[in-house]
């Protein structure tokens, strides 16, 4: 049961978006998505269709800010009890900790106000074994030397090492960053 996420056009503003969901249900099979409108006088940025309430499938890409569902303690950790950030979670995700802001530069959501020792947890469905590289996209204005390093684990393991975000210019500037181990990953 995917949930479909649509992005439109906020209060007073083209380029301020917000969340429209909905649940369907769909067989497996070929199917034509056809957006309709029904009444017209908005933006729409993207549509993502996310698994609800199950894994991520590997290949592919995982929002960073649809960890999994359970709370503090079962899918993420967060050093803080009140929402980080200003708009306290950008309106998604409101009975959550973790600092989540709407992303000005490429639409969606992104992961911010972090701290050591914090953590968001995925479930992920491995469609093929094989050999991964994983890229994740990053922004700060920090020097690499500060310490801006984090790793992937996978069933507890650290697959990934030590990840160093480096200075890209801005919260909102990415780049996407490669983890210097290949990840070997079983169906």
């Amino acid at each position: 049961v995917p949930n479909s996420r649509f992005r439109t056009e906020g209060d007073g503003n083209w380029q301020d978006y917000r969340n429209f969901g909905s649940t369907v249900t769909l067989p497996a099979g070929i199917h034509v998505l056809k957006l309709y409108y029904d009444f017209a006088n908005y933006n729409l940025r993207f549509m993502s269709f996310l698994p609800d309430n199950r894994p991520f499938p590997v290949p592919g890409n995982i929002p960073c800010e649809e960890f999994n569902q359970g709370g503090e303690g079962v899918g993420y950790h967060d050093n803080s009890t009140s929402h980080d950030g200003p708009g306290g979670n950008a309106g998604y995700r409101l009975d959550e900790h973790v600092g989540i802001e709407q992303n000005k530069v490429g639409g969606g959501y992104d992961i911010g106000w972090t701290s050591d020792g914090e953590w968001l947890k995925y479930d992920i469905n491995v469609l093929r074994t094989g050999d991964y590289s994983l890229a994740v996209r990053v922004g700060s204005p920090n020097p690499p030397n500060g310490g801006n390093r984090f790793h992937v684990e996978i069933d507890g393991d650290d697959v990934t090492g030590a990840m160093t975000c480096p200075n890209t210019g801005g919260w909102q500037n990415w780049t996407d960053i490669v983890s210097p181990r290949t990840i070997h990953l079983t169906k």
